[in-house]
């Protein structure tokens, strides 16, 4: 091999190394993860049998989504009370299916809500609820639920 060749050959390895770093350096470093737990899924599936062709379940929605600090407060009281929950989410929201009005929220608990951090965290959303006039139902996550239990404890804290 002539000194031309190698030398074409080494420019042509380098700019396709180059090449290569900068493709994976725009890259961004994420990836696909499923919405929900496996008790969530479990639990979704009966859930969304027990509303009915009244209602619409939704998942995962950020509270600040449904539900906001009332008009008229000053600007830094209502930001302060907006970023209380601008990062936390309900698990599951049944909608109305007319108006898609949020009529109740639903927690599902498992252990982690035993955690002091997420007692508080469940105190928060519960004042949270409290104070918007949305019902907020609370259901320990477990491996398989009655329809029939699930509508009653539904139909309970809507009405």
């Amino acid at each position: 091999m002539t000194p031309e060749i190698i030398f074409l050959l080494f420019i042509v390895v380098l700019f396709f190394s180059l090449l290569f770093v900068y493709v994976e350096q725009k890259k961004l470093p994420y990836k696909k993860v499923s919405l929900f737990t496996n008790a969530e899924k479990n639990f979704l599936r009966v859930l969304d049998e027990s509303v009915g062709d009244k209602y619409r379940v939704m998942g995962k929605p950020r509270i600040a989504d449904v539900i906001l600090p009332v008009r008229g407060l000053a600007y830094n009281n209502w930001k302060r009370h907006f970023f209380q929950i601008s990062n936390k989410h309900f698990d599951f929201i049944i909608l109305s299916k007319d108006t898609f009005s949020p009529v109740l929220a639903i927690e599902l608990n498992d252990k982690s809500h035993n955690k002091r951090k997420r007692k508080k965290r469940d105190a928060l959303v519960e004042r949270v609820c409290s104070s918007s006039g949305l019902p907020l139902l609370w259901i320990n996550a477990k491996r398989s639920y009655s329809m029939e239990e699930l509508k009653n404890k539904i139909n309970s804290a809507i009405k």
